[in-house]
């Protein structure tokens, strides 16, 4: 079962809080709406009140064996007007991908489209903690030396 709609409400929920300055969201489906409690449309126009860009992309072959489940897809399967509304409301684009390599290419397309200066930032520990084990480990060495001696 696909939930389009609530998958976009759960995407639109992560992404409240967040204080970057490009928020997009991937649609990445197989099928259409046939599950869940909220509309795909209803969530778009949430989308877009939120300011979240959704590009979507519509997988499946030509009615052949789908190469991204290895199961038989119609074109009728994929409801492409749907995904091409829910785009066009939200700013972004629609895309269709027959094939593994041309998801590829679909996503390097998305990536010069949401194009953002990330700084490579880095975190790492500055206080050391090795301490802690070397210690526990010399009062181990001397606990067994003490019970050596003692036993003998």
């Amino acid at each position: 079962e696909t939930a389009m709609g609530d998958a976009i409400g759960l995407a639109i929920k992560q992404l409240r809080e967040s204080q970057e300055k490009s928020r997009v969201l991937i649609l990445l489906t197989d099928g259409n709406n046939n599950s869940g409690f909220l509309s795909p449309e209803k969530a778009a126009e949430i989308a877009a009140h939120e300011k979240l860009k959704i590009h979507t992309v519509a997988i499946g072959s030509k009615g052949k064996a789908n190469p991204f489940f290895q199961q038989t897809m119609n074109n009728s399967q994929i409801d492409e007007k749907a995904l091409q509304a829910i785009a066009e409301k939200t700013g972004g684009s629609y895309f269709r991908a027959y094939n593994t390599k041309e998801l590829v290419q679909i996503y390097k397309k998305i990536d010069q489209l949401e194009s953002i200066e990330k700084t490579n930032q880095q975190y790492r520990p500055v206080r050391e903690v090795y301490y802690w084990p070397l210690l526990a480990a010399l009062m181990c060495s001397g606990l067994l030396l003490f019970y050596k001696s003692v036993t003998r």
